[in-house]
């Protein structure tokens, strides 16, 4: 165990070895019932990867936009039968414009409404499973959709729990709203170093967040090391987000706090498919390229 006194919700042991496949599950079902022809999204790894499975599951292709900085391990996991990668800088554009052209949504959790409604599945089971002597959860933030959605739900169900969100140094507009982020502090944060910069989720997360009592944090690059260490020597195998999550419950742990943690993110195993990889320069020459592959014709072509 990390720290004896911190009880982990271990969503790495969700079947892609994330979180996101919440999100995910429901959102290509969603599509899949709305008859979208295909969908697409912008991620950092975890989220591509959730999608692409989900998508093969419901033979829609998916088209996912990342970033030529994307960890090599979670770009080759990223290999649902139905799935286009496409490797630009200008990934979250790309995705806003192929959605917005080829009429196709956008499942980024900070856009989609949908994945607000697969996260409240975390939510709900905190609900239900948390013991009673359990006074704070703490969980990662990177356009918020996963902690707002956890943060309504035990507002409601828990109201005596306090929620707080962590972010990397760097890249922590949510809760250090007054630190400047370049492309060189996003790239290097301490953790959510590919993630949005500025989310449209941020008043209703700190609004929510407030509510329950909770707070945000900022974790280091220390913090992080340190955390990982101690995961390491358990053997738990997750991303730098949930060792950022371990660092900042540990401190509340030591005020005196029951602390429940969020840990995700462990590697996905290979489904054996190789998915098409496409390099774009920028989301025009992304559109393109996809408009291409899957036979559609950009609205600003019609």
């Amino acid at each position: 165990m990390a720290d004896p006194r911190l009880l982990l919700k271990r969503d790495d042991r969700n079947p892609s070895g994330s979180h996101k496949d919440r999100a995910a599950a429901f959102q290509l079902a969603a599509a899949a019932a709305r008859g979208d022809v295909a969908v697409t999204i912008s991620s950092s790894g975890n989220a591509a990867i959730a999608t692409s499975r989900y998508a093969a599951l419901h033979g829609l292709p998916a088209v996912v936009f990342v970033h030529p900085a994307t960890d090599p391990e979670k770009l080759a996991a990223i290999d649902g039968a139905t799935t286009i990668v496409v490797v630009t800088e200008r990934a979250i554009n790309g995705a806003k414009l192929l959605a917005r052209e080829l009429g196709i949504p956008n499942l980024r959790p900070s856009t989609s409404d949908d994945a607000l409604v697969g996260y409240a599945s975390l939510g709900d089971e905190l609900v239900a499973e948390l013991p009673p002597e359990i006074t704070d959860v703490v969980l990662f933030a990177t356009s918020g959709a996963t902690a707002l959605a956890v943060a309504r739900a035990l507002h409601v169900g828990r109201p005596a729990v306090r929620v707080h969100i962590v972010q990397g140094e760097g890249n922590a507009a949510i809760v250090a709203p007054e630190a400047t982020i370049d492309d060189a502090s996003a790239h290097g944060a301490a953790a959510g170093r590919l993630g949005v910069r500025r989310s449209r989720r941020t008043r209703q997360l700190l609004a929510a967040i407030e509510a329950t009592g909770g707070r945000g944090h900022v974790a280091s690059a220390a913090d992080v090391a340190e955390a990982r260490t101690l995961l390491t020597a358990d053997g738990i195998d997750v991303s730098d987000e949930s060792a950022a999550n371990i660092a900042i419950a540990r401190r509340l742990a030591d005020a005196g706090a029951e602390v429940c943690c969020i840990v995700s993110g462990s590697p996905a195993a290979a489904t054996g498919h190789e998915p098409e990889r496409l390099l774009a320069a920028d989301e025009q020459a992304a559109l393109a390229l996809v408009a291409e592959r899957l036979g559609r014709t950009p609205r600003s072509a019609r």
